[in-house]
């Protein structure tokens, strides 16, 4: 344990601010009294370890970033996708656009000078304004200002002919790129299939084109174009290795990721094909020669070359590598979604709010948030319309319980991806500790998929954006008690509320739960029984329950029963009311 508690306390406001939680929300999250959080803050006492695994936890982070803060990375910057940087208080804000571009080109050369002619060349192209050089020297201050304001005025240093970026190999994804290829081909010769999960390691941090939705003239700087042209060498040495293994799933997915960014690259497509062959996907493999085929006939005006004959001639005689059958067995695709609860009832709004979202479905990724107070029905609907539409869905259905409400403690986001990630085949051996590099493992192992994903009991739209896939074809259902606007706002989730039945179809539930002859013999009692209820599919659920299980009992005895042991609360809950009827409340969500 940290023998000084200031620093505990320090390291434990940071993280309750960053996540953009109170005192009061946190110990409500943890499980650790309001009292015990604010002593520790103020550095009164020394936190018992059960205390600081509780309030990490909650936090998302492990036990060590509050005991040791020293300990967490000070400093992420991502280059492999679109630009990334994230320091010890959380991401980064680069300013400006020719800011940003100055950042990601020192940050492409990390720890060698970039020349201020580089940059202006960069910028402006043949056509510089007379002041650039000014300019340049304005965005780096700013940049130096920014960087100061998170603690990293030593980042960018100045050099003789121009700027350097400072940073340790870990801090730089594309550092650590290079550093795991470089130790994947060591080990080739050696132990392949080591060499193989390395090589998976390495290729499982890109995110998307480097540097994606920075300007074209920034992205084609030859030390942009060389990054990427390092990827294509080892997702292509990667595929060589894991074809004769037998591991066509994983060649699958990285080759798939690649295939749409070299739409005319034939060596990519040749080992798509035997991967896709490999994998069970025959016919998909030979649909593939033939839009490549067409692609290079209508753009380029030849036909295709000898590696993409040869590879088509091998998956019509099934010349594929004896090992395939043997060392990689088929894994069932997931298929995780609960039972739909039978008697459903109404919701047709929020169904075809949801059907809409599946028009759109190959060329956007849909995210829709059903949100509600406690006992309105969200997972029960959210399961009913994910049964109704998993046809849709052939590589698999994904449900998880993220446990976001107190007092349960929240799923953190890492453990949830490492459950998804084992649910496609992965052992945990080559699932990353860390919850970025587990992300991008997970974007990759779903691109160019069809996989619908249910995150049920959202605590907030931080638990979740780790969990979204990274490109289109892919369908995310989230329920959440609270409104997650964050989501909407940056993800463009599609927020549905989720509110109390209209009577009539509370008054339909509770007679599918009783028969419809006893429910038109009271309607009276029937309708008082929903009312009671607040007409929260939940509540109506556990006394139609409770009723079905008495036949011989009146509606109208059941319910005066319910009301003596004070079971029921006669108040009508409004929509996104906190607090909900005492029976919904005790039923559960």
């Amino acid at each position: 344990m940290n023998d000084n508690p200031r620093a505990v306390g320090a390291a434990l406001r940071e993280s309750r601010v960053n996540a953009q939680l109170t005192q009061q929300e946190l110990a409500e999250r943890s499980g650790v009294s309001l009292r015990t959080i604010r002593s520790i803050e103020h550095g009164r006492t020394e936190p018992r370890r059960t205390s600081i695994r509780l309030l990490a936890g909650a936090l998302g982070l492990a036990a060590d970033e509050l005991v040791d803060p020293g300990r967490g990375r000070r400093l992420r910057i991502d280059l492999l996708g679109p630009l990334s940087v994230t320091g010890p208080g959380g991401p980064i804000d680069l300013g400006p656009l020719k800011q940003r571009c100055i950042f990601a080109l020192l940050a492409l050369n990390a720890n060698h000078t970039v020349s201020r002619d580089d940059i202006v060349d960069t910028l402006w192209g043949e056509q510089p304004p007379a002041t650039c050089a000014n300019l340049v020297h304005t965005y780096v201050s700013g940049l130096r200002r920014i960087l100061r304001r998170h603690l990293l005025e030593d980042l960018v240093t100045s050099a003789p002919e121009g700027y350097v970026l400072v940073a340790d190999p870990e801090e730089v994804d594309l550092l650590r790129f290079d550093a795991l290829v470089a130790k994947a081909r060591l080990l080739v010769d050696t132990d392949a299939g080591d060499a193989l999960d390395v090589f998976e390691q390495a290729v499982a941090a890109w995110r998307g084109p480097v540097l994606a939705g920075l300007p074209a003239g920034l992205r084609r700087h030859p030390l942009a174009r060389a990054v990427a042209g390092r990827r294509l060498a080892s997702v292509l040495e990667f595929a060589d290795l894991a074809l004769p293994l037998g591991r066509h799933h994983p060649a699958v997915t990285q080759l798939r990721q690649l295939a749409d960014e070299e739409p005319l690259h034939e060596g990519v497509h040749a080992r798509l094909m035997l991967a896709l062959a490999g994998s069970g996907q025959q016919a998909a493999a030979l649909r593939l020669f033939e839009d490549v085929r067409a692609r290079l006939c209508d753009e380029l005006g030849i036909e295709p070359g000898a590696e993409l004959r040869d590879a088509h001639a091998r998956v019509l005689r099934d010349d594929l590598p004896a090992t395939a059958t043997n060392t990689c067995p088929a894994m069932p695709l997931p298929a995780q979604l609960p039972a739909a609860v039978p008697g459903f009832v109404g919701r047709e709004p929020q169904l075809s709010r949801l059907d809409a979202m599946l028009a759109e479905q190959g060329t956007t990724m849909a995210i829709s948030v059903l949100e509600g107070q406690s006992g309105a029905g969200k997972t029960a609907l959210a399961v009913h319309w994910a049964q109704r539409v998993r046809d849709r869905f052939p590589d698999g259905q994904l449900f998880l319980d993220l446990r976001g409400c107190p007092p349960e403690q929240p799923v953190r986001p890492a453990e949830a991806l490492a459950r998804f990630l084992r649910s496609f085949g992965l052992p945990d051996t080559r699932i990353p500790t860390d919850q970025d590099e587990a992300a991008a493992l997970y974007r990759s192992q779903l691109a160019g998929s069809r996989v619908l994903i249910v995150l049920d009991n959202a605590a907030d739209a931080a638990q979740v954006r780790p969990l979204l896939p990274g490109g289109p074809g892919c369908a995310v259902i989230v329920t959440s008690r609270k409104q997650l606007t964050g989501l909407a706002a940056r993800d463009g989730a599609e927020q549905i509320p989720v509110d109390a039945l209209p009577p009539e179809h509370a008054h339909a539930l509770l007679a599918a739960m009783i028969g419809p002859d006893r429910a038109a013999a009271e309607p009276a009692a029937v309708a008082e029984v929903a009312k009671a209820c607040g007409y929260l599919p939940t509540a109506l659920r556990t006394v139609g329950a409770g009723l079905a299980a008495a036949p011989d009992q009146s509606v109208a005895r059941c319910l005066e029963n319910l009301r003596t042991r004070g079971l029921l609360n006669t108040a009508r809950v409004p929509s996104m009311r906190p607090a909900p009827p005492k029976l919904a409340r005790r039923a559960g969500r």
